[in-house]
């Protein structure tokens, strides 16, 4: 690409203007609309899939940054969340399964200077009292990497296939229409850590989102539960990490639905909150008991489902809650017929329910995390998920 922002080239450049990662969640409007646990069903979530203009390039060495922000000429239709490959007939390159080698030579971090790429084009509306919000974009999923265009203007550069990237792009956006453009490439130097025995798809392949939060909110949430060691009582522990500071309001509810504690806390930055929990219900994978946290800051309501659970393997065997089990388990890819490693949450629900009917009881999300809805159903059917990491490089051992 002939243009100053080779970031897919830099080592020192992973990702640009990204927020640093942080716990799935989303925010609602109200406590009932947070405990549908429906995203379609929030105020702040706008969804940016379906139909996206799009033009594929066999190199991105054809591409100017100009050409990039002017384009406008012999654009085609492609579904978001799609692997470009699988729109047959098209001429969008080619699927190819590998398992060990890497589909170029090995001349690490460079990349073939002929790297196929897409451009993605669409327009979306912004009210103006969304101005009054912080905006947010989020890219589920992005095969390898992506620079992002807000009305013709790069707003950030991120990589890593199979993680959410974050953007704010507030200061981008006005009144009215406005034109998002997002050039993926096949590969970049990341690639070399995806090296993973599976089919090579390319594309935005995850769902991509606006997500419109109060000026002052809540960043991060990391929830833990632990256990007595006679499981006669647990602990859920809290920390909270706000850009600000603010007065939170909690309440956990148990898997019946009763209300077990609740509370109010003023956090200014970070702060940590613990409920203890007499007589907990056990999550197990045949009794997927999950209680319920709400947080409450400002106008956005956050729901969370916890499980209280004891994992351990002692020697060679695993405990769940004190009881030796049995880890039946089944690696799974994102895989779909037609859109390639895109995988619409009923074709993920679809999954569980075939692996949960064969007695199955273990997930190895091989080998890359999956999309963040993932892991909650699990949670909710009684899964235990082997999360992997989006690292492999087998391919070096070939060159020793």
């Amino acid at each position: 690409m002939s243009y100053k922002n080779n970031y897919h080239k830099d080592l020192s450049h992973l990702h640009v203007n990204c927020e640093k990662p942080r716990a799935y969640f989303i925010p609602y409007q109200d406590e009932s609309s947070a405990l549908d646990d429906n995203r379609s069903k929030s105020q702040n979530f706008i969804s940016l899939c379906g139909d996206w203009d799009f033009r594929y390039y066999t190199s991105a060495a054809e591409l100017f940054e100009e050409d990039i922000i002017s384009e406008n000429e012999c654009f085609n239709k492609l579904t978001v969340p799609r692997s470009w490959q699988s729109d047959l007939g098209k001429g969008y390159d080619t699927p190819n399964y590998l398992n060990i080698n890497y589909p170029f030579a090995v001349d690490a971090p460079h990349v073939p200077e002929k790297n196929p790429c897409g451009l993605y084009k669409r327009e979306f509306f912004i009210h103006k009292e969304m101005l009054k919000k912080q905006i947010y974009i989020n890219f589920e999923g992005v095969d390898s990497c992506f620079y992002l265009y807000i009305n013709g203007k790069f707003v950030a550069y991120s990589q890593v296939s199979h993680m959410t990237s974050e953007i704010d792009v507030t200061e981008y956006l006005t009144a009215g229409i406005n034109e998002i453009r997002v050039l993926v490439l096949k590969w970049c130097d990341g690639t070399y850590l995806e090296d993973q025995d599976k089919y090579r798809w390319s594309g935005i392949f995850r769902e991509v989102f606006l997500l419109l939060r109060d000026k002052m909110h809540i960043v991060d949430i990391y929830t833990k539960s632990s256990l007595s060691d006679d499981f006669s009582s647990g602990k859920i522990c809290t920390e909270i990490e706000i850009n600000g500071k603010a007065d939170i309001n909690y309440k956990l509810l148990s898997p019946a639905g009763d209300l077990v504690a609740e509370g109010k806390q003023t956090v200014d930055g970070d702060g940590e909150f613990c409920i203890d929990v007499d007589s907990p219900a056990l999550w197990s994978d045949e009794t997927p008991s999950l209680y319920t946290l709400l947080i409450n800051c400002g106008d956005e309501h956050i729901c969370l489902f916890v499980g209280l659970r004891k994992i351990e393997i002692v020697g060679k065997v695993i405990y769940v809650n004190g009881k030796k089990i049995k880890a039946k388990g089944v690696n799974r890819h994102d895989s779909h017929p037609i859109l390639g490693s895109a995988t619409p949450l009923d074709h993920m629900i679809n999954d569980l329910y075939i692996i949960k009917r064969h007695n199955i009881n273990m997930i190895r999300t091989s080998h890359y995390p999956n999309d963040p809805r993932f892991l909650g159903l699990c949670d909710k059917l009684g899964f235990m998920v082997v999360d992997e990491t989006d690292i492999e490089t087998h391919g070096f051992s070939n060159i020793g």
